[in-house]
């Protein structure tokens, strides 16, 4: 990317949550290539940021790189918490040699397990809006809930218009849910989470197939088809709750009885609390 390249949105980090989020903007319509901007150390991330048309000019390798910023410029954080502090030093640089009217006035962070009020203070920017989007944003299934600054509540304030901005971004990847920041880490190991805890179950399932004799693309067809059937069924029918579904699908005396007792007598649901309930705590270490 040219020296000179205008950015209307840096993206600080250019992995699978970034570059989801580009790609969910870019495909509806409220991001335009050419003000997009993303900042990634790796070249294979940069060139397939490029090649699939997420930037129109390439992408670059450190901040410093980065020019032509403005007052309107969203600076979206999507690094590892751990380069967090290394990226924001180098930031800070960049942006202490602007013009006020060249100073970024808000950003948007996805990191887990680092507060907002943590972004604000390294990155220099008083307006920092926290959010927590999950994988399947990369097909627009995502899940994101967004921490609202108190800011945002004055209308006409760049607090309000980047909220607006971040919503409007987030919403092209999937459903938006609104929560205070102390909720951010039961939502991280509940929603960022919880798509590996479905490709787990996944790989138990394609173990079990196979032990009974089912091939593995046998099994491995039988198993996407049944997860993604019961997730879209579950999606469509907002009238009935899992417990419902459920029952539903569990007759007194069937093979479903007697596959979910065996669940139970293992303690399945006490399991999947003491999970999530060590990934929330895990998330609120995160923020050291």
């Amino acid at each position: 990317m040219a020296a000179t390249q205008r950015c209307e949105l840096l993206v600080i980090g250019g992995g699978n949550m970034g570059s989801a989020i580009i790609r969910g903007g870019l495909a509806a319509g409220v991001l335009r290539a050419a003000a997009v901007c993303v900042v990634d150390p790796d070249a294979g991330k940069r060139a397939a940021m490029t090649a699939h048309g997420c930037v129109a000019a390439g992408a670059i390798s450190h901040v410093p790189q980065v020019a032509e910023l403005t007052s309107d410029t969203l600076v979206l954080w999507a690094v590892k918490p751990q380069m967090f502090a290394d990226a924001a030093a180098a930031y800070r640089v960049v942006v202490a040699g602007l013009a006020a009217g060249g100073q970024p006035a808000a950003g948007a962070s996805i990191m887990a397990g680092v507060p907002a009020s943590r972004v604000s203070e390294l990155t220099g920017t008083a307006c920092i809006i926290r959010t927590m989007p999950n994988l399947p944003a990369q097909i627009g299934r995502g899940v994101t809930a967004i921490c609202t600054p108190s800011q945002a509540g004055v209308a006409g304030s760049p607090a309000a218009a980047a909220t607006r901005r971040v919503t409007t971004l987030l919403e092209a990847v999937g459903s938006v849910i609104e929560l205070p920041e102390p909720m951010l880490d039961a939502f991280t190991a509940l929603a960022g989470s919880g798509p590996a805890y479905m490709f787990y179950l996944a790989e138990a399932m394609v173990a079990a197939a196979l032990e009974q004799g089912l091939t593995a693309e046998q099994a491995d067809l039988a198993v996407r088809q049944t997860l993604l059937g019961a997730a879209q069924l579950m999606s469509q029918r907002a009238d009935a709750s899992p417990t419902q579904l459920r029952a539903e699908v569990t007759s007194k005396g069937g093979t479903t009885a007697a596959a979910t007792a065996v669940m139970d007598a293992a303690g399945f649901t006490e399991l999947i609390k003491r999970a999530i309930a060590a990934g929330t705590e895990r998330s609120r270490e995160l923020r050291g």
